[in-house]
């Protein structure tokens, strides 16, 4: 699975970090971990959650999808791979 590349953000700005890029394109959204590759979670606060790999993060999407993330989960989880070196100012999708 390829992840889709995330490089979306709310600003203009050259992030120094992927957390900070993340918090500019998700700011009210829980971010946990650390890695440039994501499970997004969107079923119902958006939460982040980083890993190192390509395959930690499709495994935890798998394990969501199959346990849920929460009471009314939607499954709505998707992984993806933060680049926040290509500065695209918008809202992130």
């Amino acid at each position: 699975m390829s992840p889709r590349i995330l490089n979306r953000h709310l600003c203009g700005a050259t992030h120094t970090s992927i957390r900070s890029f993340i918090v500019c394109s998700f700011p009210r959204a829980v971010v946990r971990g650390s890695g440039k590759f994501g499970v997004i979670i969107k079923c119902r606060a958006v939460e982040v959650m980083q890993f190192t790999t390509v395959a930690e993060a499709v495994e935890a999407k798998r394990l969501l999808d199959v346990v849920s993330c929460a009471a009314g989960c939607r499954r709505e989880h998707e992984v993806v791979q933060f680049n926040p070196n290509s500065s695209h100012p918008g809202s992130p999708s």
